[in-house]
């Protein structure tokens, strides 16, 4: 199987507030009306897996920019964001941490 659950919640959680790298990146590809006309979408790099040779851990692994050495070894299982009992997410980082320090660098 290649298809993984990275996480699931209310939609206006998952999309306000994601947690997983998966969706904060399908997030930001699509388009929207507040950027320049024709600009150029944000593009998860790399290639889809090979269903046919599945690499050990997290599918999207060798695609995240925020994976860690465990993402690439072991699969992650869904945990509840923050304690909630609407918000999941199956990742080995804290994304919004991540996104928080890195825009700290940026200013």
């Amino acid at each position: 199987m290649c298809w993984q659950n990275h996480g699931n919640g209310a939609v206006k959680q998952v999309f306000d507030n994601p947690h997983s790298a998966y969706t904060w990146a399908l997030l930001r590809s699509i388009p929207r009306h507040d950027r320049a006309p024709r600009s150029r979408l944000f593009q998860i790099e790399g290639n889809p897996i090979d269903p046919a040779h599945r690499p050990p851990g997290d599918p999207f692994a060798p695609r995240n920019p925020f994976a860690t050495p465990l993402c690439h070894t072991d699969v992650p299982q869904l945990r509840a964001v923050n304690a909630s009992p609407d918000h999941y997410v199956a990742a080995w980082y804290d994304l919004p941490s991540l996104l928080a320090a890195e825009q700290d660098t940026q200013q």
